[in-house]
C-alpha cells in the first residue's frame, strides 16, 4: 500500500490542509518531520490518516448518528469531537494505491442546526478509472469492510505497522513480570491464545452440562416404561373391548334399519298426502267460472279480427282530426300576434322620424367640435408631451435642491473625519506599546510544559479511574455469581429429595392401578353376566306364577332397581378403588409438576450463572477473579493513586490559572489592539469616500441646471401648437388645474360627434327597411284572411322581431293551406270507418260496440290462452303423479323391513342412543388402552436413542476435559505461555536484525520461561543486563528496536512505504540520535520512509523535509511543507 495524498478541512486545529507525498519535496527524501507548537495538530495529521480508512483514530471513539458531543456535553471522546468548534463540516480525504490501483477513502462530519452530529453518512470509497472518480460504496459497514480487504490489515494491524509502538515498548521493558502478558499481546495481536483457553474451558463446561442432562432424561423415561405382565394385561383387555364394540356396533345396525323404515314411510305418507292435495285444487280451478270467461275471450278474438282492425283505425283517425283542428286554432292566434306586431312597427317608424329631426339640429349647432374629433390622436399626443415636461421639471428642482442640501451636510463631515482620524492614529501607537510590554512578561516554555504535565496527569487518572470502575464492576458481578451459586446448590439438593419421593408415589400408583383395572374388568363382566341372565328370565316370567329371583308374583319389566341390587356390594368397592386410585394420580401430578418447575428454575438459574460468569471472563479478559479480597486490595491501590493525582493536578491546574491571567490580558490587549486598528482603517476608507462624494455631488449639480433650462423651452414651443387645433376658451388655464380631467374632456367631445353622426345615419336606415317591410306583410295577410276560418280564440301575446315579419306570415300561409286540405281528407276516411263497425253490430248481437273496443285493447292473447292450457297440463300430471305415489306406498307397506306393529319410531331412537353410549363408552376406554400402548413403545424406542445421545455426550466431554488439562485455563496458562514465548523469540530475532544497525554493543535475548528481555552488553564482556537497568537512552534504542521487530512482524502480507513514529527522541544523546537516524534513513532502501512528530531542535537541523503547523491566531493552524 503507498500513501499519495492527504486532504484535511476543520479537524482540530487545521482548517485547510493538502499534504502531496507524492509530487512535493516529500516524495525522495526518506525521513520527513513533522513539526509544530504543542496542540498545533500534529497528531492530527495520523488521526486523519486512520478515519480516513478505519473510521477510527486512536484519540477517539465513534458516536451514533445524532449523537450530542462537545457543545452538548457528551463524552469527548467520541470522533465528531475532531471538529473544529464553530464549523458545520469536517474531512478527512486519502488517496491511496494498492497494486498500482489508486484509491480514494474519505471520513465526514456534520453539525447540523440543532447542534446535533449527523454522521451516518460519514464514509465514501471512490476509485480513480482515468481521470474519473467512480464511487465504490457510501455505507458504513461496505466502506469499512472493503478497506480493510484492500489494505490486508484490521485497524489495530494498522496500528502496530505503521505507528511505531516504542512506546508501548519502553512500557514494556519497565513493567512488573504480571502486567507483560496483558501488555506483549497488545502490541503483537496474540490476545487470541487466551481467547483460545477460554473458549476450551467455556466448551468443557458446556458439554458438562449437557451430559449431565443426557443422564436426566434418559433416566427419566427408564423410569416410565411398562413391565412386561402390565402389557400383556393391557393387550387382553384390549381385544375384549373390541368384542364388546363390535357385539354394540352390531346391534346398533339392527335398531337403524328399523327406524330408516319408519321414517321413509312417514315422508310417503307425507307426498301422497300433498299431491293429493294438489291434484283437487287444480280440478276445482278448471271448473270455476273465472276458467269460462278466459275460454270465450279467447274464441271472441279470433273470429274479429277485421272489426278490431276497424276499431283501432277509428281511434287514430280521430285523434288526427282532432290535432288537426288544434294546429288550425295556432295558425289563428300566431295570425293575430303577427298583425299586432305590424302595428307597433308602425308606431317605431313614427318616432324614429322624430329622433332624425333632433339629431340634425344638434350636428348644425356644434360643427366646432368636428375640428377636435378629426385631429384627437395629435391633440392627445400633444397635451402628453407638456405634461411630461412640466413632471420632469417638478423632479429636476426637487432634485437640485437635495443635492444642495446633501453638499452642505458632506462638507461639514469631512472636517469632522478628519479630526478623529489624528486622535485614533495616537491611540494606535499607545496600544501597540501596551500589547509588546504584555508578551515580553509571558513565559511560553514553562506554559507548555504545565499543558503538557497537565494532559498526562489527566489522562493517568483516567486510566485509574477506569481500571477502578471496572474493578468495582468485577465485584458486583462475582457476588451475584457466588449467591446464585449457592441458591443453585440448595435447589438441586430439594430437587433429589423430591424426585426420591416422587419415584416412590409413582411405584404406589402402578400397584393401586394394577388392583383398579382388575376390579374394573370384574364389574363390567359380572354387569354384563347379571342383564343377560335378567333379560333371559324376563322372557319366561307369567302373570301370577312367583319369581324365582326375587318371588314377586308382579313382574315390573321397566324396573332396573332388583337387577342392579343384585351387584351393589362389588360396584360399591369398585368405586372405593376408583377414589384412591384418582386421588393418589392426582397427587402424583401435582408431585410431579413440583418436580418440572424446580428443574426449571435450575435451568434458567444455571443459564444466569453462565451468563455472570461469561461477563466476569469478559470483564476480566479471559483471566476470572473468584477472591472478593484481592479485588478489594486492587480497588483501594487505584484510588490512592487518584488521590495523588487530583492532588497534582489542583496544583498544575493552579499554576495554570496564573497564566491564564497573563493570557487573558494578552487576548485583551490584542482585541483593543485590533478594535483600534480596525477603527483606523475604517476612519480612512470614510475620509476617503466623503471626498469622492462631495465631487460627484458637485457634478450632478451642473447636470440637473443645463436639463431644466433645455425643458422649459420646449414646453413653450408644444403650448404653440396646442392653440392651432383647439378653440375652448382659457385652456391652458384648465389643461395646468388638472391635465387628466381636461384630456377626458377632449375624448368626450370627439366621441360625442362621432355618436351623434353615427346615430343620425343608422336611425335613416331603420325608416327605410321598416317601411319596404310593412308593405310586404300587408299583401300577405290579406291572404290569410280569405282562408282562415272567423273564430273567437285566446291569444297570448307575443312579440316578433322586425326581420322576421314576411318570412312568419309566409310560412304561416302555406302551413294554413295544407293544414285545411289534410282536415277534409281525415273527415272523408272517418266516416268510412265507422260505416264498417256499425254493419258488424247490427248483424251480431252478442258483440256490441264496447266488447269489440275490449278485445281491440287486448295486447297479448297468449297469455289468455297458456292460462287455460296450463291449468289442463296441471291437472294431467298431477293425476299421474298421484297413482305414482300411491303405488310406491304400498310397495313400502309390503317391505321386509317392516317393523313390529307394537314398535315406534320414538321407542327406537331412545334404543339407538343407549347402544351409542355404551359403544362410546367402551371405544375411549380402548383408545386410552391404546395410548398406553403406544406411549410405552414410544418410551422404548426414546429410550435407546436417549442412551446413545447420552454416551456421544459423554465421549464429547471426556475429549474437551482432556484438551483443557493439555491447553489449560484461565488459572493455568500452558497453552498462552508457550504461544507468546514463541511470539517473542520471532521478534527478538527481528528486532537484533535493526538493533545491530542502530547499535552493534547490544544485543536482545529473552529470560528462560520468561517474557522478562535481557540485554547482553557486548562491550562489557557480554554481561546480561535486566531492561529494568537501562538508562534513558538506552531504553528508547532498545525500545526503537523492538518496534521496528513489530513492524516487520506484521507485513509478512503487507507492504507499506511509510512509517510513523511519535515523539521519544529528547532522551537521545547526539551520538544515539545519529544511529537512530542512520537506521531510519537506511529503512528507504526497503521501499519505507518514515514520518517523524518531535519538538527536538536537533532533528529539526537533521530532517531537512518537514510538515510543518505554524499558528493562525489562537486556535488554528496552517500546513507547510519545507525543505531546508
Amino acid at each position: 500500500m503507498k500513501i499519495e495524498k492527504l486532504i484535511i478541512q476543520n479537524l482540530n486545529s487545521i482548517e485547510e490542509a493538502e499534504i502531496d507525498f507524492v509530487n512535493s519535496v516529500l516524495a525522495n527524501e526518506p525521513l520527513f518531520l513533522i513539526c509544530g507548537e504543542t496542540g498545533s495538530g500534529k497528531t492530527t495529521i495520523l488521526d486523519a490518516i486512520t478515519l480516513a480508512l478505519y473510521d477510527k483514530a486512536s484519540r477517539y471513539e465513534n458516536v451514533r448518528n445524532n449523537e450530542k458531543t462537545e457543545n452538548g456535553n457528551n463524552n469527548t471522546k467520541n470522533t465528531t469531537n475532531i471538529l473544529r468548534k464553530g464549523k458545520t463540516d469536517g474531512k478527512a480525504e486519502l488517496h491511496f494505491s494498492v497494486k498500482d490501483t489508486n484509491y480514494i477513502a474519505t471520513w465526514l462530519v456534520h453539525k447540523t442546526k440543532s447542534n446535533t452530529y449527523a454522521t451516518s453518512n460519514r464514509r465514501k470509497l471512490e476509485i480513480i478509472d482515468g481521470n474519473t472518480r467512480v464511487v465504490l460504496s457510501t455505507k458504513i459497514e461496505e466502506v469499512n469492510k472493503k478497506i480493510e480487504e484492500l489494505v490486508g490489515l484490521s485497524y489495530d494491524q494498522f496500528i502496530r505497522s505503521v505507528m511505531l509502538a516504542q512506546g508501548e515498548f519502553s512500557t514494556f521493558l519497565k513493567s512488573k513480570k504480571n502486567e507483560q502478558s496483558e501488555i506483549l499481546e497488545m502490541l503483537t495481536g496474540t490476545e487470541v491464545y487466551s481467547k483460545i483457553a477460554d473458549a476450551v474451558k467455556n466448551k468443557k463446561g458446556e458439554a458438562f452440562y449437557k451430559k449431565k442432562e443426557a443422564e436426566t432424561l434418559y433416566n427419566g423415561l427408564k423410569d416410565n416404561i411398562l413391565s412386561k405382565d402390565e402389557v400383556d394385561g393391557l393387550n387382553t383387555r384390549q381385544d375384549e373391548l373390541s368384542r364388546l364394540i363390535n357385539q354394540k356396533d352390531n346391534d346398533l345396525k339392527k335398531i337403524e334399519s328399523s327406524i330408516a323404515w319408519c321414517k321413509k314411510n312417514n315422508d310417503l305418507q307425507r307426498e301422497f298426502d300433498e299431491v293429493k292435495r294438489l291434484y283437487d285444487n287444480v280440478l276445482e280451478q278448471i271448473n270455476s267460472q273465472k276458467y269460462k270467461d278466459n275460454k270465450s275471450v279467447v274464441d271472441d278474438y279470433f273470429r274479429t279480427q277485421k272489426e278490431r282492425e276497424a276499431i283501432k283505425e277509428l281511434q287514430r283517425l280521430e285523434s288526427e282530426l282532432l290535432k288537426i283542428n288544434e294546429n288550425i286554432e295556432d295558425d289563428i292566434k300566431c295570425f293575430i300576434n303577427l298583425k299586432d306586431s305590424c302595428s307597433k312597427e308602425n308606431k317605431n317608424k313614427d318616432k324614429l322620424i322624430s329622433q332624425s329631426y333632433e339629431l340634425k339640429q344638434w350636428i348644425g349647432n356644434h360643427k366646432d367640435n368636428e375640428i377636435i374629433s378629426d385631429n384627437l390622436n395629435l391633440i392627445l399626443s400633444l397635451l402628453n408631451d407638456l405634461s411630461q415636461i412640466s413632471n420632469l421639471l417638478i423632479s429636476k428642482e426637487k432634485e437640485l435642491n437635495v443635492n444642495e442640501l446633501k453638499k452642505s451636510e458632506i462638507t461639514s463631515q469631512l472636517q469632522s473625519l478628519s479630526q478623529s482620524f489624528e486622535n485614533v492614529k495616537k491611540s494606535k501607537e499607545e496600544a501597540e506599546s501596551n500589547l509588546e510590554k504584555l508578551i515580553q512578561n509571558f513565559d511560553s516554555d514553562e506554559y507548555e510544559k504545565l499543558i503538557e504535565e497537565q494532559k498526562k496527569l489527566n489522562e493517568d487518572r483516567k486510566y485509574c479511574s477506569d481500571r477502578n470502575a471496572k474493578l468495582n464492576n468485577i465485584r458486583t458481578v462475582l457476588e451475584q455469581y457466588l449467591i446464585l451459586d449457592k441458591n443453585i446448590r440448595n435447589e438441586k439438593d430439594k430437587y433429589e429429595n423430591l424426585k426420591l419421593s416422587f419415584n416412590q408415589e409413582k411405584a404406589d400408583l402402578l400397584s393401586l392401578k394394577t388392583t383398579f383395572d382388575a376390579k374394573n374388568e370384574e364389574y363390567l363382566r359380572q354387569e354384563n353376566m347379571v342383564k343377560d341372565w335378567a333379560k333371559e328370565y324376563r322372557s319366561k316370567l307369567k302373570d301370577g306364577e312367583p319369581c324365582p329371583v326375587c318371588g314377586s308374583k308382579e313382574h315390573h319389566y321397566k324396573d332396573e332397581s332388583v337387577v342392579q341390587s343384585l351387584f351393589a356390594v362389588i360396584r360399591n368397592e369398585w368405586e372405593k378403588l376408583k377414589d384412591s386410585y384418582e386421588k393418589a394420580k392426582d397427587n402424583l401430578n401435582k408431585t410431579e409438576a413440583e418436580l418440572n418447575t424446580i428443574l426449571r428454575n435450575i435451568n434458567a438459574e444455571e443459564k444466569r450463572l453462565e451468563l455472570l460468569l461469561n461477563n466476569l471472563n469478559v470483564l476480566c479478559n479471559g483471566n476470572p477473579i473468584f477472591e472478593i479480597e484481592k479485588l478489594d486490595v486492587n480497588i483501594k491501590k487505584y484510588n490512592d493513586l487518584i488521590l495523588e493525582a487530583d492532588k497534582r493536578i489542583n496544583e498544575v491546574n493552579a499554576k495554570l490559572n496564573e497564566f491564564a491571567l497573563v493570557k487573558k490580558s494578552i487576548d485583551e490587549a490584542q482585541k483593543n489592539k485590533k478594535s483600534i486598528d480596525d477603527n483606523y482603517i475604517s476612519i480612512e476608507k470614510s475620509f476617503s469616500a466623503k471626498q469622492i462624494e462631495y465631487q460627484q455631488i458637485e457634478l450632478a449639480l451642473n447636470t440637473i441646471k443645463t436639463i431644466i433650462n433645455e425643458q422649459k423651452l420646449k414646453y413653450t414651443e408644444k403650448e404653440t401648437d396646442v392653440n392651432n387645433y383647439l378653440k375652448i376658451d382659457n385652456w391652458k388655464q384648465t389643461f395646468a388645474d388638472s391635465q387628466t380631467d381636461f384630456i377626458k374632456l377632449i375624448n368626450n367631445i370627439s366621441s360625442e360627434w362621432k355618436n351623434k353622426t353615427e346615430s343620425l345615419k343608422n336611425t335613416e336606415n331603420q325608416i327605410a327597411n321598416i317601411v319596404e317591410i310593412l308593405a310586404q306583410c300587408e299583401k300577405i295577410a290579406s291572404s290569410l284572411n280569405d282562408i282562415l276560418p272567423k273564430k273567437s280564440v285566446d291569444v297570448v301575446e307575443e312579440r316578433y322581431l322586425l326581420q322576421e315579419l314576411v318570412s312568419l306570415f309566409s310560412g304561416l300561409y302555406e302551413k294554413s293551406k295544407a293544414r285545411l286540405s289534410e282536415k277534409n281528407r281525415i273527415e272523408d276516411n272517418l266516416n268510412s270507418v265507422k260505416k264498417v263497425v256499425d254493419d258488424f253490430v247490427n248483424n251480431n248481437s252478442d258483440i256490441s260496440f264496447d266488447r269489440l273496443k275490449y278485445l281491440s285493447e287486448i295486447s297479448d292473447i297468449q297469455y289468455f290462452v297458456k292460462k287455460n292450457k296450463d291449468l289442463d297440463d296441471e291437472l294431467i300430471k298431477s293425476n299421474n303423479t298421484l297413482i305414482i305415489k300411491s303405488e310406491e306406498f304400498k310397495s313400502h307397506q309390503n317391505n321386509e323391513a317392516k317393523p313390529n306393529a307394537d314398535v315406534n319410531l320414538e321407542g327406537l331412537e331412545l334404543a339407538s342412543v343407549s347402544l351409542r353410549d355404551d359403544k362410546k363408552s367402551a371405544e375411549e376406554l380402548l383408545s386410552e388402552v391404546k395410548m398406553r400402548l403406544a406411549l410405552n413403545a414410544q418410551n422404548n424406542s426414546a429410550s435407546i436413542e436417549y442412551q446413545k445421545d447420552m454416551e456421544e455426550k459423554d465421549r464429547v466431554y471426556h475429549l474437551w476435559e482432556q484438551l483443557a488439562k493439555a491447553i489449560g485455563t484461565t488459572d493455568s496458562d500452558n497453552f498462552r505461555d508457550v504461544a507468546q514465548a514463541y511470539t517473542m523469540g520471532i521478534l527478538l530475532d527481528r528486532a537484533n536484525y535493526y538493533m545491530k544497525q542502530l547499535s552493534s554493543r547490544y544485543l536482545l535475548s529473552c529470560y528462560p520461561d520468561s517474557l522478562a528481555i535481557m540485554v547482553q552488553d557486548m562491550e562489557m564482556g557480554g554481561e546480561l543486563r535486566a531492561a529494568s537497568s537501562l538508562s534513558g537512552g538506552e531504553t528508547f534504542l532498545v525500545s526503537l528496536a523492538l518496534a521496528l521487530g513489530l513492524t516487520s512482524l506484521n507485513d509478512e502480507h503487507f507492504n507499506m512505504d511509510m512509517l510513523f513514529i511519535d515523539e521519544g527522541f529528547g532522551t537521545l544523546d547526539n551520538e544515539s540520535l545519529d544511529m537512530v537516524m542512520n537506521t531510519l534513513e537506511n529503512l528507504h532502501s526497503l521501499g519505507r520512509k518514515v514520518g517523524i512528530i518531535s519538538h527536538v531542535d536537533t532533528l529539526k537541523e537533521r530532517i531537512p523535509a518537514k510538515i510543518q503547523l505554524v499558528r493562525k491566531g489562537k486556535s488554528a493552524s496552517k500546513v507547510e511543507i519545507i525543505k531546508n
